[in-house]
Formats: C-alpha cells, structure tokens, sequence
C-alpha cells in the first residue's frame, strides 16, 4: 500500500513545483504502521481521510495536467496565427495569473505521536509567471510589419529611396526662349529661338501651343503687342517677354495727271502728313523722294504710282493708286499752220515743247512725194514758215508733210525721235 500510495503521489505531482519530501512520506506511514492496534473508529477515520486526500490529490493533478494542455495548445496556436499589427507591436501571450497548490507542511516529522496530525494543509495562491529565458522571450516576441499589396514596395522601416537626378532632369526640361526683337513695326516678323542644345522651349501662339526643339526658331508676324509666356509641360511660368508693336502708319497721297509743264507731260503727286522719310515709286520706278514729285508718263496707258513712308518709330507703310495717261505725247506738235493767216502764232510751224523746252534738237521737213528735205532747223526761233529751202519758193498749200525731230538730250525714259505730219493750209 505504501509504495501503491508513493507512486501515485509521484506521478500526480511529477509535473508541477510541489515541494515533495520522501521521507515526510515515511514519516507517516510509520505512523500508520506504529497506531494500526488503534480503536477501530480512528482507522475508519483515518482511511476516510486518506482517501479524501487521494481524491484531492488526483484532482489536483488533473486539473493542472487540462490547464497544462490548455496553455500549450494556446502557445501553439498564438504562435502560428498571431494577429498581424501595423505599428510592429508584438503579440503576448496570456497566461493564467495564478494557480492554486496543495503544500504538505512536514515540520514536525521527528516527534512520535500517537495520531496521525496532517496540519497546515491549505491552498496557496502562488504567482504563476513564466520564468522565461532570454531565448524564450525572443520567440514568444512576435513583431509582423504591415504587408502591402505590392510585394514590390520596400517595407516601412527601410528608407524610401527618391531618385532627385530625375526631379532636376524634369526641372531643367523646359527653358525660355530668345527673342530677336522686343520692338517691332507692323507687319515685321520676329523670331522666338531655342538657344539650348538639349532643352525644349514651349509657349503659346495665337491660341496654338507651339514647342521649339533644340536649336530651333519660330518665326511669326505680330499684329499687335502681345506678352510671350514660356511655361513647362505643366503650364507653369517659366519667364514672360513682351512684344511692343507701334501704332499702324496708312499713309495716302494726291496726284494731278495729263498736265504739261515747260513743254514736259508731268504727273504731280503729293502725301498727307508729316513722316520722317517718303518714298515714291512710278509703275516700278522710283524716282526722288519727297512729299510732292512730279514725274513724265509719256505713253499713253494706265501707270501704278506707289508710296512708301517712314514714321518717326522707324516703321514704313505703303500705299499705291493707279493713274490713267489718255494721249501719248508727241511735243505738243500742231497739225496745221497757215502761212498767210490772221493770226500770228498760227502762221509758222515748230512744236511747242521745243519752244519750252531746254533742249538741243534737230527738226527736219521732208516732202512725201520725193522725200526731199524742204527745211531744217536747230532753233526753236527757226521756225518753219512754208518755203522750200531748196528752191526758196513757198510750198503748195493745202498740202501735208512730214517733220521729224531728234532730241541729243532726252529726260529719262523719253523717245529720242519724234515724228508727224502737218498741213500746209
């Protein structure tokens, strides 16, 4: 029975922190061995009690062996499944506060006694915290970092690498432009260029965006002032210029034609108002500058006459009209004279642009029948009065002849020869 007893005892307890002495144990079984002659009451009393402190015992031990398997088995699994946190706190197990435990007290085990005296049996609440040890500690202590979605993604607890080369690439993308003029006339062109070998240069255009290449130019005629903003890709400023362009000039001008001054046909022209410099040009010809010209059409025919001015900002301006020339001219030669008339001034022949003019020239008569040379003359004053130089005899009347003039000192694009015939009446 004693050693049924022990071993039982032993295995219950043999898990735990039970303080177990062999020889308390002895004790009392030479205690129960020394009082069996005892009254029959006290054995029954005492096997009750054994057997309670059986009972108790093997209780006890199954309670600890469930709370034993218990927190095993709650280890294993907060192991395995521990709930991931995002700020990389670790998970801690719970364990049981405290456990209750049987203490024998054996104190008095050297004394003989009579009966059997059990004391200080109670229940004892003892803090049950794990003595853990360093290695324990550090794999009960669990700390998961959030996961992302991106496997890809470096975790939080690294540092985050910013590529700051491609920042300062796309910074220096986009530059602004060169412009050749700040100043311009109307319809002058400007040129806005990209004076870079690598940067691009982008900017806005009569609602158009326009982006200039390396070492490209852009060529356009502003119509008014305008403010060129070059910004990025993202529209934002980079640097603004602004074009002025000065007021509009609209020069016009007069013009008196198929007039005739000092034996000259003449086409007299004038601008209004007052600019820096005028510029005339006659059916493609220029010809003196000035606000009034005069100039000589002498054919007959439709001319351009065109005017260009400079304003005091250095702008020019034209402006053309078209004149009609309606007889070609021819000296102003009359058709007719008559020797013996009334009338003096009608009584010789001689053109009268020779008369008023400058000019040295050589008239020849000729009669059509032989073309025989009748007169000649290089003075205006000479002139033609009907006689036959040849014979000195006065002409047939009623006749017509012909005349011929060579001019040695013609005005620009005059005819040096001219030619006609006139009745002798």
């Amino acid at each position: 029975m004693k050693d049924n007893l022990e071993k039982a005892f032993k295995e219950s307890l043999e898990e735990y922190e039970v303080a177990y002495d062999p020889k308390a144990w002895d004790a009392v079984n030479a205690q129960m061995n020394k009082n069996a002659s005892s009254t029959s009451s006290i054995g029954s009393a005492l096997k009750w009690l054994l057997a309670l402190l059986i009972i108790g015992g093997v209780s006890t031990a199954t309670y600890f062996l469930l709370e034993k398997e218990t927190i095993t088995e709650i280890s294993e699994v907060t192991d395995t499944n521990a709930e991931i946190k995002s700020d990389n706190t670790a998970v801690q197990q719970t364990e049981p506060k405290s456990k209750k435990l049987i203490t024998l007290d054996s104190s008095n085990e050297g004394e003989d006694k009579s009966v059997i005296s059990i004391e200080n049996i109670e229940e004892t609440e003892v803090d049950f915290k794990e003595n853990v040890r360093s290695s324990d500690k550090e794999s009960d202590a669990i700390v998961v970092e959030e996961k992302e979605a991106n496997v890809n993604h470096q975790k939080q607890t690294e540092p985050i690498l910013v590529d700051k080369r491609n920042e300062s690439t796309d910074a220096k993308q986009y530059i602004a432009g060169n412009i050749s003029s700040a100043i311009v006339c109307p319809g002058e062109t400007i040129e806005i260029m990209n004076p870079s070998s690598s940067e691009k240069v982008r900017f806005e255009i009569n609602s158009n965006w326009v982006v200039l290449q390396p070492n490209k130019t852009h060529v356009f005629a502003p119509t008014e002032s305008v403010q060129i903003d070059f910004v990025n890709d993202k529209n934002e400023l980079i640097e603004s210029k602004y074009i002025k362009v000065h007021e509009a000039v609209n020069p016009d001008f007069t013009f008196e034609a198929n007039i005739f001054e000092k034996g000259l046909p003449v086409v007299i022209v004038e601008a209004f108002g007052d600019y820096k410099s005028y510029q005339w040009e006659f059916d493609g010809e220029i010809a003196k500058p000035g606000a009034i010209v005069k100039h000589s059409f002498f054919d007959k025919g439709d001319y351009s006459v065109a005017l260009k001015v400079t304003d005091a900002n250095g702008c020019n301006a034209f402006t053309s009209k078209t004149i009609r020339i309606r007889e070609k001219y021819n000296l102003m030669a009359m058709d007719a004279f008559k020797p013996n008339g009334a009338d003096f001034r009608n009584r010789t022949f001689m053109p009268y642009s020779l008369k008023e003019r400058d000019v040295r020239f050589q008239m020849t008569i000729v009669d059509p029948v032989d073309n025989g040379v009748l007169f000649t003359s290089t003075d205006a004053e000479n002139a033609w009065d009907g006689t036959d130089q040849r014979t000195g005899k006065m002409t047939p009347s009623n006749k017509t002849y012909i005349w011929k003039v060579q001019i040695f000192n013609p005005v620009p694009n005059e005819r040096p020869i001219y030619a006609g015939t006139v009745v002798h009446n």
